[in-house]
């Protein structure tokens, strides 16, 4: 998928130089706000067995540390840092022949993030309502915890206690901005 992105970003790059240059302006900024995930759930029946688990997010903080540059009215170079905390409540069930195993836990989770994003703008800096469209890739560090476990049922097997993983993401959202 990366390398089908690579002429989209040539063109879009060679495009900003291409476009009628204005004035490069930096620009750096502070954002702070709130952190939505969303919940699953899933079920398994068959005839022998039976198990589900779900997974229900609370509402945390974030934080949003960027910085950029602007190289014409319709293109811009931007960096984020972004971190944010939720709890999320875990529960799983599975009853096999008669024998029932499951836990419930609560989990305290971390994200943090490098981005670069290649804004294009659809409209000229003076618009009042701006919309854009970021295309971005960098590193992402997912950390999780257990903070208290609720419920054990069996011989249930719960998530390690601490874990985190490191990936490559990217981001594709179409933003309006109103100046």
């Amino acid at each position: 998928m990366q390398l089908r992105m690579l002429p989209i970003v040539a063109i879009v790059v060679f495009g900003s130089y291409c476009a009628m240059p204005v004035q490069a302006q930096f620009y750096a900024g502070v954002l702070g706000g709130v952190s939505t995930l969303s919940g699953d759930a899933r079920s398994l029946l068959g005839p022998s067995a039976t198990s589900f688990s779900s997974y229900e997010p609370k509402n945390g903080g974030a934080v949003d540390v960027l910085a950029g540059r602007h190289f014409s009215d319709y293109f811009t170079l931007q960096a984020n840092y972004i971190w944010n905390r939720n709890r999320m409540h875990l529960s799983s069930v599975s009853a096999t022949n008669g024998t029932v195993q499951g836990y419930q836990e609560t989990r305290r989770g971390s994200q943090q993030s490098v981005i670069a994003d290649l804004l294009v703008y659809f409209r000229h800096r003076d618009s009042r309502l701006r919309p854009y469209l970021s295309v971005g890739t960098g590193l992402v560090h997912f950390a999780s915890s257990q903070e208290t476990v609720e419920q054990l049922l069996g011989g249930a097997v719960l998530p390690r206690q601490d874990f985190s993983t490191n990936m490559i993401g990217c981001m594709f959202p179409l933003v309006w901005t109103c100046a």
